[in-house]
């Protein structure tokens, strides 16, 4: 019975093993389905908002729905990238900033580091005034939003 059980799971491994590697993507044949492109903006006050813009590669990034990502209080532009290309995939054009004292968006307009921890509340007001800077910007130069 050991034996027999022994050579079933040996089975089990390798025929497993084989299914992984027959639906494993190599570099050869994977081409990402999506462009991007970094944008930086300037606010209201001159500090610097970083972003990229992702945009399916086959289709112009005009007229798609723009969906505009941001992260949570800690987080950055790069949690979300799994899902930039499920979203270019399905046809969309994604936005994804890094807020006002995260990730790349840390210099102040004097050239200090200024990070979120030590944002005073009429810092945080500024965050809407941010995303609509932003999303003039990705307006003005794709002009069809």
């Amino acid at each position: 019975m050991k034996k027999i059980s022994s050579y079933f799971l040996t089975f089990i491994f390798i025929f497993g093993m084989l299914i992984n590697v027959s639906y494993a993507q190599t570099k050869e044949n994977y081409k990402p389905k999506n462009l991007s492109q970094k944008i930086e903006v300037n606010a209201k006050d001159n500090f610097i908002i970083h972003g990229t813009f992702y945009y399916y590669k086959s289709k112009p990034p005009l007229k798609r729905p723009l969906i505009i990502m941001l992260h949570s209080l800690g987080g950055n532009q790069n949690d979300f990238k799994p899902l930039t290309t499920l979203f270019t995939n399905s046809n969309y054009n994604v936005l994804t900033i890094d807020m006002r004292g995260h990730g790349l968006s840390v210099k102040s307009p004097n050239n200090v580091t200024r990070t979120w921890q030590y944002f005073p509340k009429s810092t945080f007001l500024k965050y809407p005034s941010d995303i609509t800077s932003y999303y003039k910007a990705i307006y003005d130069k794709y002009n069809k939003y």
